[in-house]
């Protein structure tokens, strides 16, 4: 929402007007019966039950960024090593992504890897790599600014692919939304 949407809602302010957009963030599932929205935007592996709506994009990979400064001076053939010996930052929605990223890689991934804090949103955990907290797995998608200026890098080039994509949906018994 902060990173992705709130950027691109002048253009549809524009184009309607009319229309208010109010935001929550909801990380955990929820069924629009006990909830208050009119749509949402929610990732997941397909369109959820009882909804209409469209796919938005696939989120392709989870990349492994830190502060620039915690692998100053280590050479590249040394800083998967250096990397597993930094705090690894969890995301709540996703507490296993660092164990499957070590298995994508074939590497072990190992008890004290767990230890890292656990975040609810992407917002909070590429903060607290821009203060030099740790390492973090992040879509790729909310990243390229950040590399681009230099003020987060990928330590290591493996990621880890994703098969599920981000939608937007509404209940299927409201009127389509235009």
């Amino acid at each position: 929402a902060t990173r992705w949407l709130l950027p691109r809602l002048s253009q549809f302010s524009t184009r309607h007007p009319d229309v208010t957009v109010s935001f929550s963030v909801q990380t955990l599932p929820f069924e629009f019966a006990d909830h208050p929205y009119d749509a949402a935007i929610y990732h997941g592996h397909q369109p959820r039950p009882r909804t209409r709506g469209i796919k938005l994009f696939d989120e392709e990979a989870l990349c492994p960024v830190c502060a620039p400064s915690l692998i100053e001076g280590v050479p590249p053939e040394a800083r998967l090593e250096a990397m597993s010996q930094l705090t690894h930052i969890h995301i709540m929605s996703r507490p296993d992504a660092w164990r499957q990223w070590y298995q994508a890689q074939g590497l072990e991934f190992l008890p004290a890897m767990s230890a890292g804090p656990r975040y609810d949103l992407f917002t909070m955990t590429l903060e607290s790599v821009r203060a030099g907290l740790g390492v973090a797995l992040l879509p790729r998608f909310l990243l390229t600014d950040d590399l681009e200026a230099g003020r987060i890098v990928m330590p290591v080039p493996g990621v880890l692919q994703v098969d599920r994509a981000y939608y937007f949906g509404y209940p299927d018994d409201h009127a389509p939304i235009d």
